[in-house]
């Protein structure tokens, strides 16, 4: 005779079979970072940040901007703040740097060429 208590435990099995491979996978922390949205540099000073050293993130969305605050080895608070640029109107801009460099070479080398000739180089072109 078989035993009817036998079919449910073998059908249970697998599952615990499961539940054991994800207890053994490892949990990976969840990386997040601190923060909430700001509407000015008063609300990141006066907001409480943890003692541990890690920065809170505070941005700034009307001047596209983040503010960052944490507390250093001396119990003194650390508030920094990055700015976004535009980065066509900066000198960092490598396209107009090296536009600008050509104009200067190319001015100079007029002027070289009008010292020798003794003339207008502009003019003899036309």
């Amino acid at each position: 005779m078989q035993n009817r208590y036998a079919v449910p435990q073998q059908q249970m099995m697998p599952q615990q079979a499961m539940q054991q491979q994800f207890q053994q996978m490892p949990q990976q922390p969840m990386m997040c970072l601190k923060g909430r949205l700001v509407s000015s540099l008063d609300e990141v000073k006066a907001s409480v940040v943890d003692m541990d050293g890690s920065e809170t993130y505070f941005p700034h969305p009307a001047s596209n901007s983040i503010f960052t605050k944490c507390i250093d080895m001396q119990g003194n608070s650390v508030i920094k703040h990055y700015v976004l640029e535009d980065v066509k109107d900066s000198k960092l801009d490598p396209v107009n740097e090296e536009l600008s460099k050509l104009k200067k070479r190319v001015s100079d080398l007029e002027d070289m060429l009008n010292s020798l000739t003794g003339g207008n180089v502009e003019e003899k072109k036309k």
